[in-house]
């Protein structure tokens, strides 16, 4: 029997290491998190869930597959028809803003389902200039000059 001991001894050390681990996992946050700043006007609770989603979807896309550990905290949301533009703060874990500007993202509903165009995204200029006229203001549309009209 106390041949064994030193064997447990071990086993234990070892679940106990993969708790500490687990625990320490689930403490660091991980991850896309989106959140909505009020009640934006003409986007349903079901529009804002699968506006997140896709901008999740996008961001994972664009980061080649890894998730960042980043808030997008949406803070202006204009829709026309099938087409919004959005207007977000990134914010660390932490809560502290990112860029100082924020990030300007385009979206639109097609066949029932929202897709999300960052700046940075492949289709972005070409979903820019789909946009219905009065969407964005000149001073707006320039801030993007490597997309052409």
């Amino acid at each position: 029997m106390l041949r064994w001991l030193p064997l447990l001894a071990c086993a234990l050390l070892l679940v106990g290491f993969a708790v500490w681990l687990l625990a320490l996992r689930l403490a660091t946050p991980t991850g896309i998190t989106v959140t909505w700043q009020g009640q934006p006007q003409g986007f349903t609770s079901s529009d804002q869930s699968a506006i997140a989603d896709q901008l999740k979807t996008t961001i994972t896309a664009d980061s080649g597959g890894q998730q960042p550990t980043i808030t997008y905290k949406i803070t202006y949301a204009q829709r026309q028809g099938d087409y919004a533009v959005l207007g977000a703060e990134e914010q660390t874990p932490s809560g502290q803003m990112i860029a100082n500007e924020g990030v300007i993202m385009l979206a639109q509903k097609q066949g029932g389902v929202w897709k999300v165009w960052l700046p940075s995204s492949p289709g972005f200029c070409a979903e820019l200039n789909q946009l219905p006229q009065g969407m964005l203001s000149t001073d707006e549309r320039s801030q993007f000059g490597g997309c052409p009209a």
